[in-house]
């Protein structure tokens, strides 16, 4: 019972914040929330992470990276399939359903490569900067242009290869996640990430526990997916011409979050175990509620008041 109350608080959150935006846009913003919710469930089924599924829908609820992309429907729509179509898909891992697994993964498949065929026009293909600097680079070399030694070290592959990887991993800087954010939202929400500071704490603490308990003692193919999930997302955003884009790698949010929601059930476990509730447990989470009403109050009055 206590869980369902506590998502519903979550649902409560969610719709209160998208009461701007246009009805249908709310509705899906916050359908994600809940569905969120069961897809958690389903991956986390151990009595440790009986409250993932309502710190994850409630991280989901007040991110701010949630609440900006309410007003992009198409991308909302995305995210709320991706988690719905994910849900179904590690049910069918879990039952060993060959036909829901199946289904799940061509229209998991066909949802991703949507992104490229609506964003892949702003692409690095409509930039010819690695296709120049490939020719400007041989000719640095003078009678040696057509060496194989300068034409291994200097072709397409190499040169798109190496710029795709400075954007894809320009979507995981403190810069774009926690402190700037996007450039192109920065009229919607001046100067301000697109995550809250504290999650600093939460992701950084939920990628070292994923590594040594998921990755050494326990990792199934529902964990793949979630893997995967959090490694793909960037992709569309990377081959844009201008990353880190918090609209096209707006999928991130949901591994993001997860990660963020274990290390915070992970932190507050290991307080509850060894301090017994005892001054340290009572001081830690009165200065976690303090840091995070402040970085929430933050986060309202830059959208509020600062956007232009």
């Amino acid at each position: 019972m206590k869980n369902y109350i506590v998502l519903f608080i979550a649902f409560l959150i969610a719709t209160l914040l998208r009461l701007s935006s246009p009805a249908p846009s709310i509705f899906i913003g916050v359908m994600s929330v809940i569905t969120l919710y069961f897809l958690i469930k389903e991956l986390f089924v151990s009595k440790e992470y009986k409250w993932l599924p309502n710190i994850a829908s409630f991280f989901l609820a007040i991110s701010p990276w949630h609440i900006l992309m309410t007003s992009h429907q198409g991308e909302n729509l995305k995210v709320f399939l991706t988690i719905v179509l994910g849900w179904v898909l590690v049910k069918g891992l879990k039952r060993k359903n060959l036909t829901t697994i199946i289904l799940a993964v061509i229209l998991l498949t066909t949802l991703f490569i949507s992104y490229f065929i609506t964003d892949v026009n702003s692409s690095i293909g409509d930039s010819p900067i690695p296709f120049l600097s490939t020719i400007a680079q041989r000719r640095e070399h003078g009678e040696y242009f057509d060496s194989f030694a300068t034409i291994v070290m200097h072709n397409k592959i190499i040169n798109y290869s190496l710029y795709f990887l400075d954007h894809y991993t320009q979507h995981f800087s403190g810069d774009f996640l926690f402190i700037v954010g996007d450039i192109r939202l920065k009229n919607v929400l001046p100067e301000s990430g697109i995550m809250y500071l504290l999650d600093i704490l939460f992701m950084l603490w939920g990628v070292i526990f994923i590594i040594k308990k998921l990755f050494i003692k326990n990792l199934s193919s529902n964990k793949v997916f979630l893997i995967l999930w959090f490694l793909l997302s960037p992709i569309p955003s990377a081959i844009t011409f201008q990353p880190p884009d918090a609209i096209k790698s707006y999928n991130m949010i949901v591994p993001i979050l997860i990660v963020s929601s274990l290390g915070f059930n992970d932190i507050f476990k290991r307080l509850t175990i060894h301090s017994k509730r005892n001054a340290i447990f009572y001081l830690v989470t009165v200065l976690v509620i303090i840091i995070f009403v402040w970085d929430f109050s933050r986060f309202l009055h830059q959208l509020f008041i600062h956007s232009r």
